[in-house]
């Protein structure tokens, strides 16, 4: 998989969601030992990543465990958030 940071991610959302990719699911402690995330941002990253819905959040149980969505999923749902983006910024240009 090419960088996903080309397609909007930080680079701590990136190492996230590689690193519960191969968790399978993970608590956020898990993914910080996982991915190198500092414990300090591996929340925000992951509440990154569920707001893009690339992550599911299962919080039936304490702690909340994480789930990854397939990759194929993951890039389509950036692509397509990058292309509204451009779409906006096309309009913006030619409307302001």
């Amino acid at each position: 998989m090419e960088s996903l940071r080309d397609l909007g991610l930080s680079s701590y959302e990136e190492r996230a969601y590689r690193g519960l990719l191969a968790l399978g699911t993970g608590t956020a402690a898990a993914v910080t030992e996982e991915s190198g995330v500092p414990k300090g941002r591996v929340y925000d990253a992951l509440g990154g990543l569920e707001s893009r819905g690339l992550v599911r959040v299962q919080t039936d149980r304490e702690p909340k465990r994480y789930a990854p969505v397939e990759p194929a999923v993951a890039v389509d749902r950036l692509v397509e958030a990058k292309r509204r983006e451009l779409r906006q910024r096309i309009e913006t240009a030619f409307h302001a």
